[in-house]
């Protein structure tokens, strides 16, 4: 059975080709008998067994594998388990048995199917499996003539008998062949073929889907499920001079940051389970030579040239593909007795280009991937851009507090403990702002230990905004932003606080240890505070 990849017609198929227009409503037979219709092969309630099979699935000489040309609707192709080849081009009024044409193909071996092309109307491809008469071999065909003439493309490397062939919808010498021992696939028209090892396991690959808008390759595999090839764009970009190149970066398809969904549902013992897809970008690029020696990682950079990310890179020969987390680390957050649950994921990065570098030894590569925001979003873009600055505006809030914050703890404990080496008034002059640190740490975050203490400070007020914006996808609330706003007014107020006694007390105080040979008060940079975990 095939739905017409034309109109809303619908074959079905026996030892005729029956057609409907009105959803199985009428059928129409639109053949004569396609099969062979060998009465040996016919004698099925004399085969055996206690009772004879009623539900079709031992019945021989019938019609295996359905096509209809994309490009011309009156084309249609029909192989049967009988070994017929059959061709129409004017819609069933006239049948053409071109099996004979085949070249080296024994007679009655299974049409296991049937692929018109996509990019000339007389063009077919056609697989044969004989494997039910002790024939392993691969059978793969094309012919340009409409049947008239063939040629073999199956070659030693194949090492299975094959069950169904597809040519790509972008780049006609792009095939991809599923055998009962896994996926092949050629860039060069069937001339050269190689086993694919992406995850696909050597496998009985049944049939093959290639998924036109989001350009994947949907493999249906004997007693496996189903499994994805996600992004056939970088393959569609392989050529010769990309094989001769040392390394070159192959552009996937764009990624699209989806909106999240909130689903309630009990599906009980009728379930489907699968990989479920990362929230990642991918990165492609294909080196001829396997890397051994020497450095080689990617950097991520943002509209404006700053480095967001760096990654390990593949190094093995081929194509190698590298995922892009798109979400952020969750904000650093002030150090306190409260887990701050608000703050525990971190926003996508914005949609956008971005450059990626590869640096490999001395040699740098450069390409852009670009994310885009969701097109079946319910918001504006406006509202979301409005929203994603929010988010950010948080985070960095967060960010920033948990900086200062560590700050004046590490000045407040530093002070307290020198005090005990120093004389009286400059112990008494430490203590002070030992006390003036904390009474900062205080203003910054919840200090009270217990589950519910009903203590809130900066910390907990810009998370739980941070934490509310990040659940819903549309416009911050009013509320929300003047909120934000005001916090961010707070925040200022320490952090400038923090900072004019870094840059105008901190240098007078380290003076005055130099001059009584103490260890001086030392306070971590802003860049390794950054790195830590």
């Amino acid at each position: 059975m095939i739905f017409s990849p034309t109109s809303n017609r619908f074959y079905a198929g026996a030892q005729y080709l029956y057609k409907t227009s009105n959803r199985g409503d009428s059928w129409l037979r639109i053949s004569p008998d396609l099969t062979t219709d060998d009465p040996k092969k016919l004698k099925q309630e004399k085969s055996g067994g206690l009772t004879v099979d009623n539900s079709s699935a031992e019945n021989h000489c019938t019609i295996y594998t359905i096509n209809e040309s994309p490009l011309d609707s009156l084309i249609i192709w029909v192989g049967t388990d009988d070994g017929n080849l059959q061709v129409t081009a004017d819609g069933g009024k006239s049948w053409t048995n071109v099996v004979s044409n085949i070249p080296y193909l024994p007679s009655n071996t299974w049409c296991s199917y049937v692929e018109p092309g996509h990019f000339d109307k007389n063009t077919v491809y056609v697989t044969f499996d004989g494997h039910r008469m002790g024939d392993k071999t691969p059978y793969i065909f094309k012919s340009c003539d409409l049947g008239k003439t063939w040629k073999s493309l199956a070659d030693t490397t194949i090492k299975a008998y094959c069950h169904v062939i597809k040519e790509d919808l972008v780049k006609p010498d792009l095939l991809f062949l599923g055998t009962e021992g896994g996926l092949y696939l050629t860039i060069d028209g069937g001339q050269n073929w190689c086993f694919f090892k992406g995850n696909v396991p050597k496998v009985p690959v049944m049939d093959m889907v290639i998924h036109q808008r989001e350009q994947s390759l949907v493999l249906a595999t004997h007693g496996r499920g189903i499994m994805i090839i996600d992004d056939l764009s970088p393959f569609r970009q392989i050529s010769k001079d990309v094989l001769e190149a040392d390394v070159k970066f192959l552009k996937p398809k764009d990624y699209i940051i989806r909106e999240g969904t909130y689903t309630q549902q009990w599906n009980g013992d009728d379930e489907y389970i699968g990989q479920v897809a990362q929230d990642a970008a991918s990165i492609v690029y294909y080196m001829k030579k396997r890397h051994i020696f020497g450095d080689i990682h990617l950097e991520i950079y943002d509209a404006e040239g700053k480095m967001i990310k760096r990654l390990p890179a593949g190094m093995r020969k081929g194509i190698n593909v590298l995922q892009w987390t798109i979400q952020m680390k969750p904000p650093k957050v002030p150090v306190s007795p409260q887990i701050e649950g608000s703050a525990f994921a971190g926003p996508n990065y914005s949609p956008g280009e971005y450059t990626v570098k590869l640096f490999r030894n001395n040699d740098v590569y450069e390409t852009k991937i670009r994310l885009l925001p969701d097109p079946k979003s319910l918001y504006s873009l406006q509202d979301r851009d409005t929203r994603q600055k929010a988010v950010m505006k948080a985070y960095n809030l967060l960010q920033s507090l948990a900086y200062t914050d560590r700050q004046a703890r590490e000045v407040r404990d530093q002070t307290k403990n020198l005090a005990k080496f120093v004389s009286k008034s400059f112990s008494k002059k430490l203590l002070a702002i030992s006390v003036q640190m904390d009474t900062l740490h205080c203003k910054i975050v919840s200090t009270k230990e217990g589950k519910i203490t009903g203590e809130e400070r900066l910390r907990e007020r810009i998370a739980f905004i941070y934490g509310s914006i990040m659940q819903y996808p549309g416009r911050p609330t009013d509320s929300q932003l003047q909120g934000l706003d005001f916090l961010a007014g707070e925040s200022d107020k320490i952090i400038t606080e923090m900072n004019s006694f870094i840059s105008n007390d901190l240098p007078k105080l380290n003076e005055e240890f130099t001059k009584d040979k103490k260890a001086e008060i030392i306070i971590i940079s802003q860049e390794d505070f950054s790195k830590e975990p």
